[in-house]
């Protein structure tokens, strides 16, 4: 497999995408992209991962996720 650092295109995303999201248990009930992103906006925003990190990344503080062993 090749490595390139490519910018894709739309279809070529969204083709990759539906691939990976076939190998992913909760990723097949996903099957729009534009329903992922409405469910996204109904979840509190303190409760979304991806706020947390632009907030920390504003102040500079370095976020840590306790993992399983």
């Amino acid at each position: 497999m090749e490595l390139r650092n490519k910018k894709l295109t739309h279809d070529e995303f969204m083709t990759e995408r539906h691939q990976v999201l076939q190998t992913w248990h909760t990723g097949k009930e996903v099957e729009k992209f534009e329903e992922g992103v409405k469910y996204q906006h109904t979840i509190p925003e303190q409760k979304r991962f991806s706020q947390a990190l632009l907030k920390a990344d504003r102040e500079g503080r370095t976020l840590s996720q306790p993992r399983a062993a």
